[in-house]
């Protein structure tokens, strides 16, 4: 759909958020090439836009994608950080969204919006893509990623 020089994406999905966690210890990538060490060539910038989910415009801001294959299944990562962020360990807020997309028979994949913060308390967990049910602090809050046996786990520090 285009509205003057404005381009607005549809998405025929739905987003649930299942979780909001705040002081989680996250490790941001550093993009590039695959010829450079320590770099992600995965760690995709996404320049701000604009798109249409059930018929309400969203403006979604400059962002970083990395997307993890967790069993065949995917878990989109997306990061709203700086430069001063690459390669380091943050402390952040994380949402954990549950999308459905009506274009894939309704299929269900889960996305992180990662978004660090100024820390005003030590990090309270560390997050955790594709770990098994039995992780190795039995009070992590474990969340099953659709279609696998893993799961997304946000774990105690300590």
């Amino acid at each position: 759909m285009t509205t003057g020089k404005t381009v607005i994406t549809v998405t025929n999905a739905n987003f649930h958020s299942l979780a909001i966690y705040h002081n989680i210890l996250v490790k941001i990538p550093t993009p590039g090439s695959r010829a450079e060490p320590g770099k992600d060539q995965f760690f995709k910038f996404i320049k701000a836009h604009d798109t249409s989910v059930n018929g309400q415009i969203i403006h979604i801001p400059n962002r970083y994608r990395r997307g993890d294959k967790v069993s065949g299944e995917w878990v989109t990562k997306y990061f709203t950080v700086d430069s001063k962020h690459f390669g380091k360990k943050v402390i952040a807020t994380v949402e954990l969204v549950e999308k459905t997309d009506h274009n894939q028979n309704d299929k269900k994949t889960f996305i992180l919006n990662i978004t660090p913060i100024e820390p005003t308390a030590r990090p309270t967990l560390k997050l955790r893509i594709g770990v098994n049910k039995r992780c190795k602090n039995n009070s992590a809050q474990l969340f099953q990623i659709p279609n696998t046996d893993k799961y997304i786990g946000f774990e105690p520090i300590g």
